[in-house]
This record gives structure tokens, sequence and C-alpha cells, in this order.
């Protein structure tokens, strides 16, 4: 399970424009410190201003430590996070965060890997790429954008023999699922890329061991018509308290009701902040932070939307 993350006042050292629509941003410690230290998959949850926190993840890791740095592709429909550091993000100016979580990590199991990027979803493949490369590892990258003026670091990838880019705007190109039945069932899969990519990767590959699967969603797939979601209670340990949750409240909500602070962030079930750890019950698990099988291995689960199975949960909150 992974430990709260810490907070930390970044400052904004470097900006920039990495491809059409996405520029990174560079952060170091306003204090001048060591950060604290980010794995392969790790993001960070920076408020961007007041009420408008977002979770990046790392697309470099810095070996001193010194720094973080984000792609932010900037997203005309999108919630706001990426309008506003585009346009009003300033050298200099400085940024809470909490710093680092990471739900997307690199398996430890020494195979072959192939790693699925489609757009900005290849931010954190590209550290599990540099990890599983620095670990003498065979491993692909595989990188779908629309245009080819759309794919960061450009030059770097394309003279990289063990990367496919893919501009599905001015050519041809194979799907995902097309590429699937050449690889071998052993093979560590990644997959991060936008909502129906992740949905055709996970229909082309029920078939596949679940533990070699690893994928990390930025959105919430549609909780399917006709879900039910009952009534139940859940008991907070430390907090001596017994709350009732309603048909269409999360715990989460019933929480900060109820005055009980609790880390969270996206509301969606994407980014881990809100996990918790369950004494008792059984878990109905809506999140798309972990399988479901990986918390009830770890005995966690997210409270901003997965519900208890039963009538009843008991919570280390």
């Amino acid at each position: 399970m992974s430990t709260e993350p810490t907070n930390v006042v970044l400052r904004l050292d470097g900006i920039e424009q990495a491809a059409r629509d996405t520029k990174i941003f560079r952060f170091t410690a306003a204090n001048g410190a060591i950060l604290p230290p980010a794995s392969p998959g790790a993001h960070i949850d920076l408020d961007i201003a007041p009420g408008l926190t977002r979770q990046y993840s790392l697309v470099e890791l810095d070996p001193t430590g010194r720094s973080y740095s984000i792609a932010v592709q900037c997203l005309p429909d999108g919630r706001g996070g990426s309008r506003t550091l585009h346009a009003q993000a300033a050298i200099g100016a400085e940024y809470s965060a909490r710093a680092t979580r990471n739900t997307f990590p690199v398996s430890t199991t020494k195979a072959e890997s192939v790693l699925f990027a489609g757009g900005i979803g290849v931010t954190p493949l590209l550290t599990h790429y540099h990890a599983l490369r620095a670990r003498a590892e065979p491993v692909r990258l595989v990188y779908w954008a629309r245009t080819s003026d759309a794919f960061l670091y450009t030059d770097t990838l394309a003279a990289d023999p063990n990367v496919t880019l893919y501009a599905t705007g001015e050519k041809a190109a194979p799907r995902l699922e097309d590429l699937l039945p050449g690889i071998a069932p052993t093979t560590e899969l990644y997959c991060c890329g936008p909502l129906r990519m992740l949905e055709a990767f996970d229909l082309a590959t029920a078939d596949r061991p679940a533990e070699r699967l690893h994928t990390e969603y930025f959105e919430a797939p549609a909780t399917p018509a006709g879900t039910p979601s009952a009534p139940f209670s859940v008991t907070l340990a430390r907090q001596n308290r017994t709350l009732e949750i309603g048909a269409t409240e999360t715990i989460l909500d019933a929480c900060l009701a109820a005055g009980i602070d609790v880390p969270y962030s996206c509301e969606e079930g994407v980014c881990g902040a809100c996990q918790v750890r369950v004494l008792a019950g059984r878990v109905d698990h809506r999140d798309t932070v972990w399988p479901a099988a990986t918390h009830e291995r770890e005995g966690t689960m997210i409270i901003c939307c997965s519900r208890a199975a039963d009538d009843s949960l008991v919570l280390d909150i």
C-alpha cells in the first residue's frame, strides 16, 4: 500500500514547448532542498489555483532529486487545469503539491515488456521505458499521436529502434488490438492513453494473465447504466464513529459532511489520493487505480467511488 505523500512547495524553474499543444514544466523545491524521491510511473498532485488541484505524471526522473518535470497538454474542453497552466504559469511562481504517489509502478518481474502509449498518456510510460532500459531488459514502446508534431521527444524517440511512432491523422496505422496477437502471453504489457484506448486494451487482453497487465487511467470510465448502489454503513475505526452512506452518496462525501478530514483529489477514482485500508467487510471496487484483485490483496479501497458489497464496512479512518 502506498504511503501518504509529503506536502511540498515547488518553484517553477522552466517551461518548454515540447509538442504542438504540450509544454513541459520543471519544478524545484522552493526552499532549495532535495525533493521527495520519485519512482517510474509516479505522479504529483499540483495545486494550480485555489480549488484547482490536478494530477500529473512525471515525464522525467531527475537522478539528482532536485526537480520534477511534468508534460501538460492544453485541453480546450478540459476541466481548466491545463488551460490555466498554459496561460498563466510564470517562471518563479510557487505551487503547493503532494509529492509523490505511484499507482502505476514498473513490474519487478524480469520479462520482455511492451508499452502502449496514446497521446499525453506517454508521460508515465517514458519513465517506465527508461527504467526498463536501465535494467537491461527487453522493452518496446509503441506510441500513437494524432499528428507528427504532437509527439514528445520526437527526435530522440524516432531514432530509437525500440520505439515505434504512429501519427494516425497522417497515415494508416495499426490499432493496439492488431498488435497483440504477435506478443507472447508472458510479456508484461503497459497501457496509458485516452479512455477508448484503455477500454480496447482491457477488452483485447481479457484472456491474458492479469498480473502481466498494467494500466493507468487519466479519466474515469462511465459507470454502467443500472449499476446498483444500495445504502450501507461505515465504521471509522480511528474516529470511533459510524456513518450511514446513502444510495447516491460516497464514503468521501459522508466523511467531509461529518467534518472528518480525509485526503482526496480527483473524486473520480483515478488518482488514488483517497485510498484507505479496509479492516472488515467486502468492497465493490469501482475505481481504476488498481484492479480489484490488487485492492483485495492489499486490503485497500478508494472511498470517492467504491462502495460496500454488503451492508457494512470498517475502515482505518
